[in-house]
């Protein structure tokens, strides 16, 4: 008996170390991400495009009309997470054609921004590796709106390559890799706070990048 637990605890050792070196390897021998191509690119602003609009309404249920109405906005499918001193923000997706409110308040933010990518000045590093995910660094100077940065993380999976420059994020870039041509999309998040005190709209939009000048390095 003693001896069949040795040889079971033996094998259960084997395979861990097998799992976890095979683990080890396929991250290895996946393709090392590429760097984003240096030159500066300027937001196509008339391609952008509105993929989501959540509703959101902050309800004060410290009274019985706020409790009524957080209430209703359950029983309507909305979901809501508790803030302090008693208020609720309360969200749900929304179908609405705001397309001419998201084309000023980008045109007002952006149409002089520019995004530059300089030469990366090293090789990307991997940084951790899942069953389905890896997390690359590279030093790449970046500049976006005039702010500079040193370097940005790379996540690569099944369809996803993003870019994630600043920590925690500030700007995300999703490269898509359906395209035949390597096209780079920037997915900002537009608070929309015009609508009352108690109500805003948080519009998710994907907002198309034309290199406007390649670096002749």
């Amino acid at each position: 008996m003693k001896l069949k637990q040795t040889v079971t605890r033996a094998m259960t050792k084997y395979l861990i170390v097998a799992a976890s070196c095979l683990s080890f390897s396929f991250a290895w021998a996946l393709p090392v991400p590429a760097p984003v191509p240096a030159g500066e690119y300027e937001y196509n602003i008339i391609a952008a495009e509105n993929l989501q609009t959540k509703d959101h309404r902050v309800i004060f249920a410290s009274t019985a009309a706020g409790k009524k109405e957080l209430q209703q906005l359950q029983d309507k499918g909305y979901l809501c997470r508790s803030l302090p001193r008693n208020f609720y923000d309360c969200s749900q997706s929304t179908m609405v054609d705001d397309s001419a409110w998201i084309q000023r308040r980008l045109t007002a933010a952006y149409s002089q921004c520019l995004i530059q990518f300089f030469e990366p000045s090293g090789s990307p590093e991997l940084i951790s590796a899942g069953d389905s995910l890896q997390t690359w660094s590279l030093s790449q100077e970046v500049s976006v709106c005039g702010k500079k940065y040193s370097s940005y993380r790379i996540v690569l999976g099944p369809g996803i390559n993003k870019v994630f420059v600043g920590e925690p994020a500030e700007i995300t870039l999703n490269i898509n890799l359906n395209s035949s041509a390597q096209q780079i999309l920037w997915e900002p998040v537009l608070m929309q706070h015009d609508l009352s005190r108690f109500q805003f709209y948080r519009h998710f939009v994907r907002l198309p990048l034309n290199l406007k000048t390649r670096s002749q390095n």
